[in-house]
């Protein structure tokens, strides 16, 4: 699966779910719901890519990321 790819499902999984999950619960879920076979640091690395273009943010201090109105806006491109 090419990277695009891998990036557009991790952002679309935030987004048709509209959760709140930390990089390990995301990673798990994908994992489960979505038959992933890339790793949890490339989610990690993706999520730190999508918080610094305004894609996803942090709600708080523990590390549970969301999609912002931004990520939903560049699913749609």
């Amino acid at each position: 699966m090419p990277k695009e790819e891998r990036e557009r499902l991790v952002l679309s999984f935030l987004d048709d779910r509209d959760v709140m999950l930390k990089p390990r619960a995301l990673y798990e879920n994908l994992k489960y719901y979505e038959g992933i076979t890339f790793g949890y640091k490339t989610v990690v690395r993706y999520l730190e890519s999508f918080e610094e273009e305004g894609f996803v943010e942090q709600t708080d201090e523990y590390g549970y990321y969301r999609i912002t109105e931004q990520g939903r806006e560049h699913l749609q491109e």
